[in-house]
């Protein structure tokens, strides 16, 4: 076969063309396989952000057994992150799990109930910096009505009203 000009520019235009194609899937590549590595650094990130939050949690729980005070850890919507077992046994709760969350305005006696948490979650939201109120609660295994006092120190970011968290003592009236 005999190969004249035409045939020769053919497959000088073909081979450009093929050549543009691996050109841009391999620039393509290239990107993608970028992003895929962004994905799994921040993978990674989050992976090492959840380990950080585990320990600081653990180191919190830790110091308010410790305590041996009924002490309570929020967050910045006022539900309960932490509890102490003391808290537990001022409360009557069988189990953390049931003053964890919003649990804990389940033992307020419902004529309190409302005003204490309206309150609790004012302060939150105002940027309140401490706040102090009382409540009566139901004591979860005897009935009894226990009058509580509750000292919470809300530490914001600065410059903010955001709240970091919330720290708590709950203490029974005499």
């Amino acid at each position: 076969m005999n190969w004249d000009f035409k045939d020769w520019l053919a497959l000088a235009s073909l081979l450009a063309v093929f050549y543009g194609g691996i050109n841009w899937i391999y620039k393509n590549v290239k990107k993608l396989s970028k992003f895929l590595d962004d994905i799994a650094d921040n993978e990674k990130q989050i992976q090492e952000n959840k380990k950080q939050i585990t320990f600081i949690s653990a180191k919190l729980d830790s110091v308010i057994t410790l305590l041996h005070d009924p002490m309570f850890v929020c967050n910045d919507e006022g539900l309960c992150i932490v509890v102490s077992d003391s808290l537990c046994e001022l409360f009557g709760a069988t189990t953390k799990e049931k003053l964890l969350g919003g649990g804990w305005v389940n033992f307020i006696i419902p004529e309190d109930r409302n005003t204490a948490w309206e309150d609790w979650i004012k302060n939150i939201k105002d940027g309140s910096k401490d706040m102090v109120g009382s409540y009566r609660i139901r004591h979860g295994v005897t009935g009894n009505i226990i009058p509580v006092v509750y000292h919470a120190v809300l530490p914001r970011i600065e410059g903010t009203r955001e709240l970091i968290i919330s720290v708590g003592k709950v203490k029974k009236i005499t």
